[in-house]
């Protein structure tokens, strides 16, 4: 396993991590009037580092690679809701979309499901 992977992908979550607890302050969340801003901004930051993990990906052993991209949805999910779930697998879909491959349906699904999960 490559070492630098894993913190690099340590790195960016720690930073959706320090994200989370600054916009506190900017948002109120408390506020019922600025919630669905406070939803939407998040859901889609840490979708946008899910597509980040996802192209930062951890190299498992020679040829091998894994990547994060249901942390954050799982993450923002669990404190946030479904809401914010679904809006941070939006990004990680889309990407997953873009790029093809054999394995498009599993992941979008793989997604999907965690943030359905997360939601709960």
């Amino acid at each position: 396993m490559d070492l630098h992977h894993l913190l690099e992908a340590g790195g960016i979550v720690v930073a959706g991590v320090l994200f989370y607890s600054l916009a506190y302050g900017w948002f109120e969340p408390d506020d019922p009037r600025r919630r669905p801003l406070w939803v939407g901004v998040l859901g889609l930051a840490w979708g946008g580092i899910a597509v980040l993990l996802m192209i930062s990906r951890i190299e498992t052993s020679e040829g091998v690679f894994v990547d994060g991209r249901v942390i954050p949805v799982a993450i923002i999910g669990l404190f946030e809701g479904w809401g914010a779930g679904v809006l941070a697998a939006l990004p990680a879909v889309a990407y997953r979309i873009w790029l093809g491959g054999s394995g498009t349906v599993a992941g979008i699904v793989t997604v999907v499901a965690v943030a359905a999960a997360a939601g709960v």
